[in-house]
Formats: structure tokens, C-alpha cells, sequence
């Protein structure tokens, strides 16, 4: 299942393929939101980081992206959405998402990554090195849809298991016991 986060209630354009492979039949594949894509502008998500975004107006890489006739999206008080973040988004590649305001360029602060794909604020990675983050963050997935996925896959196992526990604890204890040494 090839699915695009903003049909699941998503503000970024990532697209991601799912497999579910069941040994049950009746496995419903999810289906996107009822609602319409979002049409309410991003900024007031943007707007409450924006004192965290690196200025990056003068760097080569913003130099050399606009020299190359590349035109990524950029985030803008008119947003309605956003480009996929990208794994080196911390790098300075061309194709990173940025933000344009009041004739400045910004880097997105981890914070506000964070924000954009739905994962919670509790999700710590101030332990990481500042580029472990910003690629664990853009590795990621979108958090509305990866949640209508994993909705679905226990829709299906509680409709074919039920709802108790799928191993017993002796059967645990006993997988266990073969791996310790």
C-alpha cells in the first residue's frame, strides 16, 4: 500500500509504502480520512518555532539551490502543507525544506520537523548529536498515518485473535529461556 500522509490528516507530502502480510484473511487496507486534505494555512505551527530555525538567507547552499533552477517547496505564510522532510535535511542539500519569511531563509529547527510530522513533544532526542536527531526525525514516518495503519493491523488482529494477549506467559518465559545462555 503506497499511501501519502496528507490523505490521512498529515501536513507533509511523504509518501510511504506499507506491506501487511497475515497468515488471517479479511485484512482491510486503510482507507484515507473522511475529511479533505487540509486547507488551513501551517504557519501558526511554523510561526510558534520560527525563533528556533537557523537563518541560512546567505549560505552557499541557498546560493547554489536557486543558481541551479531548483524550486523545492518552501514553507510561506500561505503553506497548507509541506514537502517531505529529508534524513540530511541538516546538511544543506539542495532539496531540503526550508522557509521563506519576510525576505529571510530558515532551516527548520528540530522542534518544529517534529511538529510538521506529529510526533510528540516527549519524544526526547536532545541526547543525540544535533544531525543524529535531525535524521532520526526525517527517517521517520508521519505520525497520522503511520497510527491509521497500525489501527488497522490491530482492527485485524483482534477481529481474528481477539483481544487478549496473542502469546500466554509461559510460552514467553519459555522463548526466553532459549536465548539466555
Amino acid at each position: 500500500m503506497t499511501m501519502n500522509a496528507l490523505d490521512f490528516g498529515g501536513i507533509q507530502g511523504r509518501k510511504r509504502f506499507y506491506l501487511v502480510a497475515s497468515v488471517f484473511s479479511g485484512f482491510e487496507q486503510v482507507k484515507p480520512v473522511e475529511t479533505p486534505r487540509n486547507t488551513e494555512s501551517i504557519w501558526p505551527i511554523v510561526e510558534r518555532r520560527l525563533h528556533e530555525c537557523r537563518d541560512v538567507t546567505e549560505t552557499s547552499f541557498v546560493r547554489n539551490r536557486e543558481a541551479s533552477g531548483r524550486k523545492a517547496q518552501m514553507i510561506t505564510k500561505d503553506s497548507t502543507n509541506c514537502a517531505t522532510i529529508l534524513k540530511s535535511q541538516s546538511r544543506g542539500v539542495k532539496d531540503q525544506l526550508l522557509i521563506s519569511h519576510q525576505g529571510r531563509v530558515f532551516a527548520p529547527s528540530e522542534g518544529l520537523i517534529k511538529d510538521l510530522m506529529g510526533i510528540a513533544e516527549e519524544f526526547d532526542v536532545s541526547w543525540m548529536a544535533s544531525e543524529q536527531a535531525f535524521e532520526t526525525c526525517g527517517q521517520s514516518v508521519d505520525v497520522a498515518l503511520h497510527q491509521k495503519v497500525m489501527e488497522s493491523v490491530k482492527a485485524h488482529l483482534e477481529m481474528n485473535l481477539g483481544k487478549g494477549p496473542v502469546v500466554s506467559k509461559a510460552h514467553q518465559a519459555s522463548l526466553f529461556d532459549n536465548f539466555c545462555f
